[in-house]
Formats: structure tokens, C-alpha cells, sequence
């Protein structure tokens, strides 16, 4: 195992993750803003997709680089 294969797929666990993160944290943000029924008065409603956008984001970010390391020290992997 190299170094620079762990942190290869790391980053690429990261950027694949967060990536998926923040779009399921986008679609989960607009569900909650429908079925709460968060008001658009002074952007409310954009700020709580914002929030639901970014905790997908961060979630995602760690889960991505847990997974890519997870793979890159696999034996017998690539």
C-alpha cells in the first residue's frame, strides 16, 4: 500500500462524496421546505435548503474519505 494511492482515492472519496452529499442534502432540503411548509418570505426557505445542502456536504466529505481509504487498504484492491 502507497501513500500516494491512499491519498489518491481519498481525495477522490471526498470529492465523490461530497458531491453526492450535497445533492441528496439538496433534494432533502426541498422536501423538508414543502412538507413544513417553511415560508419564502426574506429567503427563509433558501436558507434551510442551504443548512440541509450543507450538512449533506460535510456528511458526505467524511463518509467519502473513510470509504476511500477503507478501499485503498484492502488487500488485493486495484
Amino acid at each position: 500500500m502507497s501513500a500516494g494511492r491512499t491519498f489518491g482515492l481519498g481525495l477522490l472519496g471526498a470529492v465523490a462524496g461530497g458531491a453526492t452529499g450535497g445533492g441528496l442534502g439538496l433534494l432533502a432540503g426541498l422536501a423538508y421546505t414543502s412538507l413544513a411548509d417553511v415560508s419564502g418570505f426574506e429567503g427563509l426557505s433558501g436558507y434551510a435548503v442551504a443548512f440541509w445542502m450543507l450538512g449533506g456536504i460535510v456528511l458526505g466529505l467524511i463518509l467519502g474519505i473513510v470509504a476511500g481509504v477503507a478501499l485503498a487498504r484492502r488487500k488485493g484492491s486495484f
